[in-house]
């Protein structure tokens, strides 16, 4: 062990002369507490994975288009407003320099996606062709919206969804500076900050951590920079920046869209109208929790 520290110092020394590679940066950062190497990396990381630009995006057809700008209008973990009044997602990417974001997200198509129809169609399936049931559920729920949308409005789902990968979203914030999850940062995150089920030395120069104790330390070292979340049931580490865009769910003409999300435990949906040509989110609610 004290061999391959030797080495790994070494390493950092080197680097100006030797170039710098993603992990050694990062491992070199730790070793020398150098928050401004950290800073290094995470800008170097950003400008490996830049947001689609306005012109390249202009050149994706309109289905592409449309997810991008509905990402766009929806994802800000820093309003409470788009985190469906999760107050500690805001308060924890209130206080990073960076957010990590999702490098894939699906998307389908359902016929309709107008909030009164489809409440409509849940109402008249739940009647089941009476009536008489229908105009009773109508007094029932007679200036009660809210609770209504409550106990029957379920948004339909795609029968397929389509996955799109190397996703470069634009937001409509600066800050924090964005960088993208791919798979290899993934990775090298995952390497760099280890688990109880990592066995020391094994991996990449990063040194996979070999306790519970190494690895809270490296993710209190990250954490000046960013936000990260360990796993409820088991111990894994989750890097997206909440809330993670599991899907979106279109109508036949561009004219709604409903995001389902997650964030941590919970999760809910974002729906969003197209205004003037202009995705506007309409509302966004925690509906689930586990």
């Amino acid at each position: 062990m004290r061999h391959f520290l030797l080495i790994l110092l070494f390493l950092c020394f080197s680097l100006p002369s030797m170039g710098q590679k993603r992990d050694s940066l990062l491992y070199c950062a730790y070793m020398e507490n150098s928050l401004a190497q950290l800073e290094q990396f995470f800008d170097n990381w950003s400008a490996e994975t830049p947001a689609v630009s306005d012109s390249a995006l202009k050149r994706l057809n309109d289905t592409i288009q449309n997810v991008y700008l509905v990402y766009r209008s929806f994802y800000n973990p820093t309003d409470t407003n788009k985190t469906g009044g999760a107050k500690w997602v805001t308060a924890a990417y209130s206080k990073v320099k960076y957010l990590l974001l999702q490098d894939k997200i699906s998307y389908g198509f359902v016929k309709t996606l107008d909030r009164d129809i489809v409440l409509q169609n849940q109402l008249n399936r739940f009647a089941k062709g009476d009536t008489a049931r229908l105009r009773a559920l109508s007094d029932q729920y007679k200036g009660k919206n809210k609770r209504l949308e409550r106990d029957f409005l379920y948004w339909p789902a795609a029968n397929n969804y389509t996955q799109l990968t190397g996703f470069r979203p634009q937001l409509e914030i600066d800050k924090p500076v964005a960088v993208v999850l791919t798979a290899d940062y993934e990775h090298l995150l995952n390497a760099f900050l280890g688990s109880k089920k990592y066995k020391p030395e094994t991996g990449s120069i990063v040194l996979p951590a070999g306790s519970e104790r190494e690895s809270r330390r490296r993710q209190a070292f990250l954490e000046n920079d960013i936000k990260i979340w360990s796993g409820q049931w088991d111990f894994y580490w989750q890097f997206d920046s909440f809330p993670h865009v599991d899907r979106i769910t279109f109508d036949e003409n561009f004219g709604h869209a409903v995001v389902d999300y997650r964030m941590d435990y919970e999760g809910g949906y974002g729906y969003l109208k197209k205004i003037n040509g202009v995705w506007t989110v309409i509302e966004v609610r925690s509906v689930w929790i586990k």
